[in-house]
């Protein structure tokens, strides 16, 4: 039996209700995705909750825009996912990307107490922002 979370999309599991992410990383990429992907407001019971990463999507960056996508990423760490530490954020603002409306976010973190760094890597284009799993 595992002690994570349900795996997203939700799949009948062999040994439980539900198949079950199957370690801390995929529990944590799971985490960080719905952090990134949510809009404020849009969770009811938190209207705090969620970075909005879709409104960056068209973004120039060159007004600040990566700081500010920065700081709110960290901010919303720090808050929903108190257990891990966020060493590093690497936005990709190249000029193909940009030309191509594609957002790549890369969070470099490790688990409290645990010297491994991890790397949780998400891109966002047009054609790949539909549902959040």
């Amino acid at each position: 039996m595992s002690f994570y979370g349900p795996a997203w999309p939700l799949k009948n599991g062999t040994d439980d209700l539900f198949e079950m992410n199957d370690s801390l990383k995929k529990e944590i990429n799971f985490y960080l995705r719905n952090i990134l992907l949510t809009n404020p407001g849009e969770n009811i019971s938190d209207p705090n909750y969620g970075v909005g990463l879709r409104r960056f999507l068209f973004e120039s960056f060159e007004d600040g825009s990566i700081d500010l996508l920065s700081s709110r990423v960290s901010t919303q760490i720090k808050k929903y996912i108190k257990f891990i530490n966020v060493n590093r954020i690497v936005v990709d603002a190249s000029a193909a990307n940009k030309d191509n409306g594609i957002l790549s976010l890369k969070i470099i973190y490790s688990i409290r107490n645990q010297s491994t760094q991890e790397i949780f890597n998400l891109e966002l284009s047009p054609e790949t922002t539909i549902g959040l799993y």
